[in-house]
């Protein structure tokens, strides 16, 4: 269930926000911006994964 979110936290979110927050004052604006747009994307994704994993639980 949770199986996708420590997925995409490990793999897409982590990575970006360390790179930002270490080299924080000497990136580009493509850098940040990019950066930026995988962990959306990755946070919609992980988002759109834990819903439908709960969703196919049987009630």
């Amino acid at each position: 269930m949770h199986v996708m979110l420590l997925l995409l936290n490990q793999s897409i979110i982590f990575p970006c926000a360390c790179y930002l927050r270490l080299l924080h004052g000497h990136t580009t604006t493509v850098e940040i911006t990019m950066c930026s747009v995988m962990i959306l994307m990755g946070l919609v994704c992980a988002i759109v994964g834990t819903y439908t994993s709960l969703a196919s639980i049987p009630s």
